[in-house]
C-alpha cells in the first residue's frame, strides 16, 4: 500500500508556519545581539564596581567578582561630593530643562501658525545656531557674561534656556515647529471663535495636544544638560558642582581623599571609577524608566523615526 498523500493545502500551511518561526527567530536573534552591545558595557560596569581589590588584579575575574564589595560606591560617593552634587544635578538640570522646553515650543508655535516677513530666513538662523560649533560660540558669551559680572554663577545659563538658546535647542524648536504645522489650523480657528486668545489657545489647546512631543523635548535636553560640563564648568569657574563635572575631576579627587601622601597606592583603583560613573548614571536610567512610554509615544509622533 501507498503513503497516503498530504493535501497541497496543508504542506503550504506548514511551509508559512515554518516560514514564519524562522522569521521570527531571526528577528529575536537580531535584537538579542543588538541589546547585548548596548548592555554589555552597563553590565560590565556594574560587575567591575562591586569587585573588591583584589578581583580587580586577578586576570581569572572577567566578569563575574568571587567577592561582592560594597566600599567602592562608599569611597565614589564620598569623591563625588554627594549628595551636594546630585541635587544641584537635578534641579539646575531640569530647569534647564523646562526652560528649554517652554521657549522651544513657543517658537515652534510661532513658526507654525504664524505670518511675518523673514520667516524663512529666521528659521534658517535657527537652524545655524545648531550647526555652529559651542566652541566657536562661547567665547562671545563668555565675554557677555563677564561684561554684566555674571560669571561665577549659573544664571547666564539659564538665561540662555529661557530665550530659546539653549543646548541644541535649534532641534526642539525644529520638532515643535513640525508637530503643530501637522496639527489642523481648524483647531485654534475653533478657539479663537470661542473666545480664546493666541496664548490660550496654546497653552489650553496646543500644549495639551502635544504631551508626547513636550515628554520628549524635556528627557533630550535634561539628558545633553546633565551631560554638559565645558560650557558650564566655564561659566561657573568651579563655584557650581554637579555630578558630571566632580566625575571629570574624579581621579584629582579620589587622590586628594584617599590616597595619603608618600602611599605606595598611586593609582586609583579601577572599581572606584566604575561606582562613581553608575551613580552619575543612574538618575537618567530611573528618570527614562518613568517615562518611557511617553517617550516611545512621542518619539513616534515627532517625524524623528524619518515618517
Amino acid at each position: 500500500m501507498s503513503a497516503p498523500r498530504v493535501p497541497r493545502h496543508l504542506l503550504a500551511l506548514v511551509e508559512t508556519k515554518i516560514r514564519r518561526i524562522a522569521f521570527r527567530i531571526a528577528v529575536y536573534g537580531l535584537l538579542v545581539l543588538i541589546g547585548y552591545v548596548f548592555l554589555f558595557p552597563l553590565l560590565k560596569m556594574l560587575s567591575q564596581s562591586l569587585m573588591d581589590s583584589r578581583d580587580i588584579i586577578d586576570p581569572n575575574v572577567i566578569l563575574v567578582p568571587t567577592r561582592l564589595s560594597l566600599a567602592n560606591y562608599a569611597q565614589a560617593w564620598a569623591t563625588l561630593n554627594m549628595p551636594t552634587s546630585l541635587l544641584n544635578s537635578l534641579w539646575f538640570s531640569g530647569l534647564l530643562a523646562v526652560f528649554q522646553t517652554w521657549s522651544s515650543a513657543m517658537a515652534g508655535y510661532a513658526f507654525a501658525r504664524f505670518r511675518f516677513p523673514g520667516k524663512s530666513a529666521l528659521m534658517g538662523l535657527v537652524l545655524a545656531t545648531y550647526i555652529i560649533p559651542m566652541q566657536v560660540l562661547v567665547i562671545p558669551r563668555f565675554m557677555v557674561f563677564s561684561a554684566y559680572d555674571l560669571v561665577g554663577s549659573v544664571l547666564p545659563l539659564l538665561a540662555v534656556a529661557l530665550f530659546g538658546q539653549g543646548l541644541s535647542g535649534a532641534i526642539f524648536i525644529l520638532i515643535f515647529r513640525n508637530f503643530f504645522q501637522m496639527m489642523p489650523p481648524s483647531i485654534d480657528e475653533a478657539a479663537q471663535i470661542d473666545g480664546a486668545s493666541r496664548f490660550q489657545t496654546f497653552v489650553r489647546i496646543t500644549l495639551a495636544m502635544s504631551i508626547p512631543i513636550i515628554v520628549v523635548s524635556f528627557l533630550f535636553s535634561y539628558v545633553w544638560n546633565w551631560n554638559e560640563t565645558y560650557v558650564t564648568g566655564l561659566v561657573a569657574s568651579g563655584r557650581f558642582s554637579t555630578l558630571p563635572l566632580e566625575l571629570d575631576g574624579f581621579v584629582a579627587s579620589y587622590t586628594r581623599l584617599f590616597i595619603k601622601p608618600g602611599s605606595t597606592t598611586s593609582k586609583l583603583n579601577e572599581a572606584v571609577r566604575m561606582a562613581g560613573t553608575l551613580i552619575s548614571v543612574a538618575p537618567l536610567l530611573l528618570l527614562y524608566a518613568f517615562l518611557q512610554r511617553q517617550f516611545v509615544e512621542g518619539i513616534e509622533k515627532t517625524g524623528i523615526t524619518g515618517e
